[in-house]
């Protein structure tokens, strides 16, 4: 995991999971970011060479724009923009909902209906 702990805002979480991996014979590999994978040969490889092997890899697979979206000419540097603060494109009735992976999350707001959003 990229991170240093599994949930930073949370540290006793972090501490729970971390014991309970450990009590299972399972690695953490903080601040490590996966750069392939061999499924076949049941290998992963991550950013400083390091290679290891693997049983089962529950991972998340790489964020990427869906084909429509990239055939929409809609899309810059691949995603449709966003105001960062509320979400809203620049295109009407096209709306961001759901992945907000690069530009976080509120925090502290007033998230009443309609009270983060313009334009509807």
């Amino acid at each position: 995991m990229p991170l240093r702990t599994p949930v930073p805002p949370v540290p006793a979480a972090s501490e729970a999971l971390l014991e309970a991996v450990a009590e299972r014979g399972i690695a953490w590999h903080p601040r490590k970011v996966i750069e392939r994978l061999d499924p076949a040969g049941g290998e992963l490889v991550l950013d400083d060479g390091t290679a290891m092997p693997f049983d089962l890899f529950p991972g998340v697979p790489r964020h990427v724009v869906p084909k429509v979206v990239a055939e929409s000419g809609m899309a810059l540097g691949g995603w449709i923009p966003v105001d960062p603060l509320t979400l809203p494109t620049s295109y009407p009735e096209v709306f961001a909902i759901g992945d907000v992976t690069s530009v976080g999350t509120p925090q502290g707001r007033d998230l009443r209906r309609g009270a983060g959003c313009r334009g509807g």
